[in-house]
């Protein structure tokens, strides 16, 4: 398994997970696509401090190239 930090470009990812129902159905339900960007902005910032470990998985591992991934938030 390969885990890289997060990045501007994953935003997607974070959409596809935070805002989905099914998915947050267990976790208080899901957030608004409004508040996304900023939280990726800011989980870059804080794994840039290296205040934060927010990891994306990897599909695949090295030489994948796609961000299907989603995060892992090491604090």
């Amino acid at each position: 398994m390969l885990l890289r930090d997060v990045e501007y470009g994953d935003l997607g990812a974070y959409v596809r997970m935070r805002c989905d129902p099914a998915m947050m159905a267990g976790l208080g339900g899901p957030l608004p696509r409004e508040g996304m960007a900023a939280k990726v902005r800011r989980d870059v910032r804080r794994a840039q401090e290296d205040v934060d470990w927010i990891k994306m998985i990897v599909p695949g591992g090295a030489g994948c190239g796609g961000r299907d991934g989603g995060p892992v938030v090491l604090r």
